[in-house]
C-alpha cells in the first residue's frame, strides 16, 4: 500500500515536471511570441497553484522554485524576481490548503486569485522600484484575468488526466498521515 501511494506521488511529480516543461515549450513557439499584444493565461502559476490547493503533500517548494526559475530564463524575465514570488505565494498557498479543504470550490478559486493579484502587484512594484521595464497596465489585467478565468478549467483537466483533486476531511493523503 505504501509502494503504491510513493509511487503514485513520484508519478505526480514527475507528470507536473513534464507538463510544465511541455507549457514552457509551448510559451516560447515564435506563433504564440508573435504580437506584443497577445496575452496568454500563466498556466504554470495555475498548475502549481491547484496542486498546492488541491495535493498539498505531492508538490515540493523546491521543484516550484526551480521550475519558475527555469522559465524566468526562458521568458526572459528578471531573473528570480517572478520565482521567488510565485514560491512564496505557494508557500502561502500550502499553508491555506486545510482552510480551502473545508470550503467549496469558489472559496479555492479566490485563495487562488488573491495569492496571483498579490504576485503580480509585487512584481510590479518591484520591477519599478528597480527602474525594469513593466507591461502596460491593460496587458497585465488581461493576464491576471485570463489566469483565473482559466484556473476552473486547469482544475477539470487536472481532475480528468491525473485523477488530483482535493483531499476531503478524514482522507489519507500519499504519505498515510490522516487529513
Amino acid at each position: 500500500m505504501i509502494e503504491h501511494q510513493m509511487t503514485s506521488r513520484w508519478a505526480i511529480r514527475t507528470v507536473t515536471l513534464a507538463l510544465s516543461l511541455a507549457i514552457l515549450g509551448l510559451q516560447i513557439q515564435p506563433n504564440l511570441v508573435g504580437s506584443s499584444q497577445k496575452v496568454l493565461p500563466d498556466l504554470l502559476f495555475i498548475l502549481f497553484g491547484a496542486l498546492c490547493l488541491r495535493r498539498p503533500d505531492v508538490i515540493p517548494l523546491a521543484m516550484i522554485g526551480g521550475v519558475m526559475l527555469l522559465a524566468d530564463f526562458v521568458l526572459m524575465r528578471p531573473p528570480g524576481l517572478y520565482a521567488l514570488l510565485s514560491t512564496i505565494a505557494a508557500a502561502w498557498l500550502l499553508l491555506r490548503h486545510e482552510a480551502v479543504r473545508e470550503g467549496n470550490f469558489l472559496f479555492e478559486w479566490l485563495q487562488f486569485t488573491i495569492a496571483f493579484a498579490v504576485v503580480l502587484f509585487f512584481q510590479r512594484l518591484i520591477s519599478l522600484g528597480l527602474l525594469l521595464p513593466v507591461p502596460p497596465w491593460m496587458m497585465e489585467l488581461r493576464l491576471f484575468l485570463w489566469t483565473v478565468f482559466s484556473y476552473p478549467i486547469v482544475c477539470l483537466t487536472l481532475y480528468l488526466l491525473l485523477r488530483v483533486r482535493r483531499l476531503v476531511p478524514g482522507e489519507r493523503d500519499t504519505m498515510g498521515q490522516l487529513r
